[in-house]
């Protein structure tokens, strides 16, 4: 491939046989060491192989790029990531869970050095890094201290003739570069802000867990109140909530007898509900549930979820009463609620044992 093409190909990535066309003769140039213009959700982005030094070294000529600047490595899954880097630690499986594909660049641990990893929600990016099997580096497209193209003519404008195609995909979407992150012990260092806003990001980085809600019980709220003592006492911090679903507005309010009841045993109620949704259930690090169907069920809807799942299990399967119910059914308050202290203590320490194992 030469090094300064006499001619940019503008490839649109128009639905059907163009597209198909464009990104298999993206994959080609690329393949063959060069340089070319892609659109990803954020901004466009100048890519090529990432083990290309010549190809490299191109685009530092390109953007007129300090040496020390990094390039960011653009992935087609997670499992990549994982190859590439360090074992990961809670907060960066997480953050990879909650964000993408999206506009968050994570700065990882290799062996021997760093990488900062993204991989993109822009169908065609994607469809070239899974049918190349490369690992991109990227920067966005613009001369150094130029403003980022967030269209085709805006990079060509910058750089035709210099680049050996340019994929026309329309805006981009965000108009703005991706978030780039760091994590530190647990800790997440905000290195560049972008498309995703600070105070989210730190929210993710909290330990949450969910206790999912059953229908017409308050079992979940309850466990939930025990629980947050449990953990406090060992010094361990968490976001604990009862986790339901939408029309089920009462599940984290609890009578005015379970209350007492927490409160006589030494746990001042207080609880927290939020939807039951697939970004929920991403964002937290342990969900618990109270019978095996419950729990088979979420882990069929998401797999994912599926080692985070846990088991809260009382020896009963009688249906306590909601807020709205006067009379007791099962077990009632006290003796679910001692029932809960006892297999709740043996799962605080279970999961203690488990976040010491996880690497920081």
């Amino acid at each position: 491939m030469p090094s300064a093409p006499d001619l940019t190909e503008l490839l649109p990535l128009t639905p059907g046989e163009p597209r198909d066309q464009a990104i298999a003769r993206a994959i080609e140039i690329l393949q063959a060491g060069g340089v070319i213009a892609i659109p990803t959700e954020t901004v466009y982005g100048l890519v090529c192989d990432a083990k290309n030094e010549s190809a490299l070294a191109r685009i530092r000529k390109l953007k007129q790029q300090p040496e020390h600047k990094p390039f960011q490595h653009l992935i087609s899954s997670i499992e990549q990531a994982q190859k590439l880097c360090t074992p990961l630690g809670r907060v960066e499986k997480k953050l990879m869970r909650c964000y993408w594909p999206g506009p968050l660049t994570l700065v990882l641990k290799t062996t021997d050095n760093t990488l900062g990893l993204r991989l993109p929600d822009h169908p065609e990016a994607r469809d070239i890094l899974l049918k190349s099997g490369l690992v991109l580096a990227a920067t966005s497209a613009n001369p150094h201290g130029e403003a980022p193209a967030r269209t085709a003519p805006e990079v060509s404008q910058y750089f035709d003739g210099q680049v050996e195609a340019i994929l026309d995909g329309g805006v981009a979407r965000e108009g703005e570069a991706s978030t780039v992150a760091q994590v530190d012990h647990d800790q997440v260092k905000i290195l560049r802000e972008g498309s995703l806003e600070k105070e989210e990001l730190l929210r993710a980085a909290r330990f949450i867990i969910l206790f999912v809600s059953e229908e017409s019980t308050v079992r979940a709220a309850i466990a939930s109140v025990i629980f947050r003592h449990l953990l406090s006492a060992q010094d361990f911090e968490a976001e604990i909530a009862v986790a339901a679903n939408f029309f089920d507005e009462d599940a984290a309010i609890l009578p005015k007898q379970a209350v007492k009841i927490l409160e006589e045993m030494g746990y001042p109620a207080a609880t927290r509900r939020v939807n039951l949704t697939a970004q929920a259930i991403d964002a937290a690090d342990f969900i618990y549930v109270f019978n095996e169907s419950r729990r088979d069920a979420l882990a069929l809807l998401m797999p994912d979820a599926e080692q985070r799942l846990g088991r809260v299990d009382i020896g009963v399967d009688e249906i306590l009463p909601a807020r709205h119910r006067s009379v007791a059914i099962g077990p009632g308050y006290r003796e679910t609620s001692i029932r809960l202290e006892k297999e709740l203590w043996q799962t605080c320490k279970t999961l203690i044992q488990k976040m010491q194992a996880i690497p920081a």
